[in-house]
């Protein structure tokens, strides 16, 4: 769960050579919440959320909401196919 948008900014971060801490930063949140959209902890991000990474990680809040999107798909068919 999470780990198109989460695979995403994870690789982004590392091609931007930043560390968690330089994202939340640049971002607007802190390292743990960085950490959390990297691992899928954080399913639901906020359209801002997605905005802030967006610019942080110079990529289009379309990628990352198209992301975010699929990952809640994703959950979405899980939970109707294990009742």
């Amino acid at each position: 769960m999470g780990e198109r948008l989460g695979q995403i900014v994870r690789q982004r971060r590392q091609e931007l050579h930043l560390d968690q801490q330089e994202l939340g930063q640049r971002a607007g949140m802190s390292q743990s919440a960085v950490s959390e959209i990297e691992t899928g902890a954080i399913t639901r991000p906020t359209e801002q959320c997605l905005s802030d990474l967006a610019t942080a990680l110079k990529v289009t809040y379309v990628k990352l909401l198209h992301a975010a999107v699929e990952d809640q798909d994703e959950r979405n068919r899980e939970k109707s196919s294990n009742p």
